[in-house]
């Protein structure tokens, strides 16, 4: 994305943009601040089928964590360490399992 932004602007522009679109919109990823609270809540839902995250698709309904993420505390630690660490199969089951949509207390 960045890429394609800096060829339809010049340099400063595009990193004038990226600034901005991260500070309105990216506290909440790995590296900001609030990534640890959504890695923790996400961690506590995926224990707990019961826990409100689950109320607009149910845990059954996402299917069985890859065995990358199999461990809730490896899970946790790739997720901190960066989500880029995921195998595709481990990454798609927590975009499907909502992890961008946990609810974090501020």
């Amino acid at each position: 994305m960045f890429a394609d932004i800096e060829d339809s602007l010049d340099r400063r522009s595009a990193l004038v943009f990226a600034v901005t679109f991260t500070m309105l919109s990216g506290s909440d990823w790995h590296g900001m601040p609030v990534w640890p609270s959504r890695v923790d809540a996400f961690c506590r839902a995926v224990e707990d089928p019961d826990d409100p995250h689950w109320n607009v698709r149910a845990l059954a309904s996402v299917g069985p964590r890859p065995e990358q993420v199999a461990d809730v505390d490896r899970l946790r630690t790739l997720l901190l360490d960066g989500p880029d660490r995921l195998t595709a199969d481990a990454a798609d089951w927590c975009i499907r399992a909502m992890l961008g949509y946990v609810h974090v207390l501020y």
